[in-house]
């Protein structure tokens, strides 16, 4: 069954792009053509700076699935949080090979998924550092990518700064235990 965006969204709701960005829904844009025939559109503008700092929208088609989701709650955080613990870590020993497919996990776009590789990566990093080694900067680079729009997302829905959600996190992951 197919559930079109415009049944589901609105202007002013948040959502996550394909490219795990939070944006917040501006305006529909109705019959507009870019290139593809005349279609209906959701402009969407990120919620936080994007890397260069340019300003950018984003045009969603209302009838397309799967191109956007809607924003996490401070519940469904809760939630999510609540199975951290019982994942199991991910890790693959080519580093090419990991990268590209923690990639194409997280572009998938389930939160599950992005907290599934950030604790891999974390026990990695305490594995190494006991040996006196790091991350790599290609890993190092990825974890802190997903961190930064992870944390996003979850810091509009619980109310605090993005540098503020690793401290929740840590808290309410160890009221779980």
């Amino acid at each position: 069954m197919l559930i079109y965006l415009s049944l589901m969204y609105k202007i002013d709701d948040l959502v996550v792009n394909n490219k795990n960005l939070v944006c917040k829904i501006t305006s529909v844009l109705h019959n507009v053509d870019f290139g593809l025939g005349p279609n209906d559109y959701f402009m969407l503008e990120p919620c936080f700076p994007t890397r260069g700092g340019s300003e950018v929208k984003y045009y969603v088609p209302t009838n397309s699935e799967g191109l956007c989701r809607r924003a996490l709650n401070k519940n469904e955080i809760d939630e999510l949080l609540k199975k951290v613990n019982n994942l199991d870590l991910l890790w693959i020993l080519n580093p090419k090979v990991r990268k590209a497919t923690f990639r194409h996990i997280y572009y998938k776009g389930d939160p599950l998924d992005a907290l599934k590789i950030i604790r891999s990566y974390e026990v990695k990093k305490v594995e190494l550092n006991s040996c006196g080694k790091d991350l790599s900067y290609s890993d190092n680079n990825l974890l802190n990518d997903i961190k930064r729009k992870l944390y996003n997302e979850f810091s509009l829905a619980l109310g605090v700064e993005p540098s503020e959600v690793e401290a929740y996190i840590k808290a309410k992951i160890e009221s779980f235990e």
